[in-house]
C-alpha cells in the first residue's frame, strides 16, 4: 500500500506560479484576485479542501453510476475504473464451519480492519464468496497472515472459476497451483510486511463469462485442502475481485492499489484520473462524467466482425480504433469510416442519421473496441460480447454540507473539457446547477442556438425572480473542448467569464438565492478538472483570472 504525502507536493497553482509566505494556507494556490476559495475540488491533482482543511473526493461528493465503464489510464491503455465485484471479507457469502471477528488486528494499510477467521469444527472450513458471476478475465486479491495454529491456507475457486493452490503463511511459498480444464492463469504471493502476504490470482479464460467462488480455508500442510482442526485460522484483509480484460483496471487513487473498500455489495468508483491525448502525450484531465446512459449496439466489440443491427431514424455515432474499415449499407450509406491506427489516440468516429431499419456494417481489416451508440458525439467505449451492453448514467453532486454558506455574494470557477455537437439549442447542456428548487438556484448552461456554437449562460433565480448573463466569447462544438468558466453573483450584479474573457456585468434583479441545504450538481458530458467556490465576490478581475 502506498504512503500518503501532501497532495500539494511539487504542485503549482492552476492560475500561475505563486510564492507562499510562512503561515499561508497551501490552498491559497487556488486564489483568484487575492481571494482564497473555501471549497477546492482539484480533480486533476487530487487536491480537495473545505474551509482550508484537506478533504477527500468521497467526503466532498456523492457518486452514483452503478455499472462498469471504461477510461484511459496514464499509459494510454483503455481500462476499467476501480471496482470490486463482490462484498468485503467483513460480509462473506460463504462461511461454512468458520467464524469471523472483525477489527481483530492491524491491517496492511495500518488501520485496525483485519478480520480473524477461525475454524469451528474439524475438517473443511470455508471463508469467502460463492455463487458469483465474473467476466472471463478476472483478478482475485487478498492479504492473509498467520494468526492461529495452522501454518497454511488453501485458496480455491469452484464452478467454472476453477483454480486452487496452497500458501505457506510463514514464508509466502506457493505450492500445488492448479487451474481447471481449458483455463489459464497465474498465482503469486508477495511479502507486504509484518507477516502479511498479498495473494493474487489471475484468471484468464477466453469466451463467455465465468461463475463460481473465491474461497480461503485454513489448512494443516502444503498438500492439504480440507483437514483443518477446530481453532485453526488466519487473518485476512482486502479480499476483492475485479475485471482484468481490456488493459486491466486503474488503481484506486485513494489506496494506490487495486483495493476498493466496500461492505456487502459490488462497488464501482468514478473515473478519476481519466487521460486525454493532447496530440503529444496523455494528460490527466480529471474525472470523466457521462450523465446519460448509452448502449453499444454492436456485438463482440473487441474484434469487430461484419454484422447487422436494427437502428432508428436518429443520430448515431460509430467509433473504433485500428487500421481497418467499416462500410455501412442498408439503413445508411454514410462513410465509410477508415481507421487511422491502433491505440486510443487513434480512435476515429462517424456520426450519421440512418433511416429506421436494418443497418449492415461490413468490416475489413482490424477494427477493435468498436461502438455504435445513439447520439451525435463520441462517448466512452462500452465493451460487448454476445449481447449489447449498456453504460449507466452517472451523477456526482457536491454535498451541501461542504459547500460554503453564502449571504450577499458567491463566486465559482470550473475547468472543463466538453464533448458535444451543435444542436442549435438554447440550453443544450447544463454545466453546473446549485439549487434548492426551481425558484432558487444558480445554473450554468451551454447555448448553441442560432449563430451560437458554444456560449455559456449564468442564470440566477431567487424566489422566482430570474436574472441572466451570457459570455461574449464562445467555444466550438467538438471532442474535449476546453471551457474554463468562472462567475460571480452579488445582491446587485452578476457576471460570467469564459476562457479568460469576462462579459459585461448584468443587474441582479433579486438577491443571492438561499442555497444552504442544497447540493450542487455538475451535469457535463466530459472531463471535470477543477471546481472552486468562494463565499464572496471575487470581481471581474477574479473571474477572468480564474477562467484563463
Amino acid at each position: 500500500m502506498r504512503s500518503i504525502s501532501s497532495p500539494l507536493d511539487g504542485f503549482s497553482s492552476p492560475f500561475g506560479a505563486r510564492r507562499l509566505g510562512g503561515g499561508v494556507s497551501p490552498f491559497a494556490l487556488y486564489a483568484a484576485n487575492g481571494f482564497t476559495p473555501p471549497l477546492v475540488a482539484d480533480y486533476k491533482n487530487e487536491v480537495y479542501a473545505v474551509d482550508g482543511v484537506a478533504s477527500t473526493f468521497d467526503d466532498m461528493h456523492t457518486y452514483a453510476g452503478a455499472s462498469l465503464k471504461t477510461m484511459v489510464d496514464s499509459d494510454g491503455a483503455l481500462k476499467w475504473p476501480p471496482h470490486t465485484l463482490h462484498g468485503s471479507e467483513e460480509n462473506p457469502t460463504s462461511t461454512f464451519n468458520s467464524a469471523k471477528t472483525i477489527n481483530a488486528g492491524v491491517d496492511p494499510a495500518g488501520g485496525g480492519k483485519a478480520v480473524s477467521v477461525t475454524s469451528i469444527a474439524d475438517g473443511v472450513a470455508n471463508f469467502g464468496f460463492s455463487s458469483i458471476s465474473f467476466a472471463n478475465r478476472v483478478k482475485h486479491v487478498a492479504w492473509v497472515k498467520k494468526s492461529q495454529e495452522s501454518n497454511f491456507v488453501y485458496v480455491f475457486g469452484s464452478g467454472s472459476n476453477t483454480f486452487s493452490f496452497n500458501l505457506d503463511l510463514r514464508d509466502g511459498a506457493v505450492s500445488n497451483s492448479i487451474f481447471g480444464a481449458g483455463a489459464t492463469g497465474a498465482v503469486s504471493a508477495t511479502d507486504s510486511g509484518s507477516g502479511w502476504y498479498k495473494v493474487v490470482i489471475l484468471r484468464n479464460e477466453d469466451g463467455a463469462a465465468i461463475g463460481g467462488s473465491f474461497i480461503i480455508r485454513p489448512a494443516r500442510s502444503a498438500d492439504d485442502g480440507s483437514s483443518a482442526l477446530a481453532g485453526d485460522g488466519f487473518l485476512i484483509w482486502g479480499m476483492h475481485s475485479h475485471r482484468n480484460d481490456l488493459g486491466g483496471m486503474v488503481n484506486n487513487p485513494d489506496t494506490g492499489d487495486s483495493y476498493v473498500p466496500t461492505t456487502d455489495a459490488a462497488r464501482y468508483l468514478p473515473r478519476r484520473g481519466n487521460h486525454v491525448w493532447d496530440g503529444t502525450e496523455w494528460v490527466n484531465e480529471g474525472v470523466l462524467i457521462e450523465p446519460a446512459s448509452a448502449t453499444n449496439l454492436l456485438l463482440n466489440s473487441g474484434t469487430l466482425a461484419t454484422q447487422s443491427v436494427t437502428v432508428t431514424a436518429v443520430p448515431h455515432t460509430l467509433h473504433f480504433t485500428g487500421t481497418g474499415t467499416v462500410t455501412l449499407t442498408g439503413a445508411s450509406t454514410a462513410g465509410p469510416l477508415v481507421g487511422t491506427g491502433t491505440g486510443e489516440e487513434n480512435r476515429t468516429s462517424l456520426t450519421f442519421t440512418p433511416t429506421a431499419g436494418s443497418l449492415t456494417l461490413t468490416v475489413s481489416g482490424t477494427v477493435t473496441n468498436a461502438d455504435l451508440i445513439v447520439g451525435s458525439t463520441l462517448q466512452s467505449h462500452i465493451p460487448t460480447a454476445g449481447a449489447t451492453a449498456t453504460r449507466a448514467a452517472e451523477t456526482r453532486p457536491t454535498k451541501a454540507a461542504v459547500l460554503p454558506a453564502i449571504t450577499t455574494a458567491v463566486s465559482g470557477s470550473h475547468k472543463l473539457l466538453l464533448t458535444y455537437a451543435d444542436t442549435n439549442t438554447a440550453t443544450q447542456q447544463t454545466l453546473f446547477d446549485w439549487r434548492a428548487d426551481a425558484s432558487n438556484r444558480i445554473t450554468l448552461t451551454l447555448d448553441t442556438a442560432g449563430a451560437n456554437t458554444g456560449k455559456v449562460t449564468l442564470t440566477v433565480v431567487d424566489g422566482g425572480t430570474s436574472s441572466s448573463v451570457t459570455s461574449t466569447n464562445q467555444i466550438a462544438a467538438g471532442i474535449n473542448v476546453a471551457a474554463n468558466v468562472a462567475w460571480r453573483v452579488t445582491d446587485d450584479f452578476i457576471n460570467i467569464a469564459l476562457n479568460g474573457t469576462a462579459a459585461t456585468q448584468a443587474v441582479n434583479t433579486a438577491t443571492v438565492p438561499a442555497l444552504g441545504s442544497a447540493n450542487a450538481a455538475t451535469g457535463i458530458t466530459g472531463n471535470d478538472g477543477l471546481g472552486l467556490i468562494w463565499s464572496e465576490d471575487i470581481g471581474d478581475t477574479g473571474i477572468e483570472e480564474a477562467s484563463a
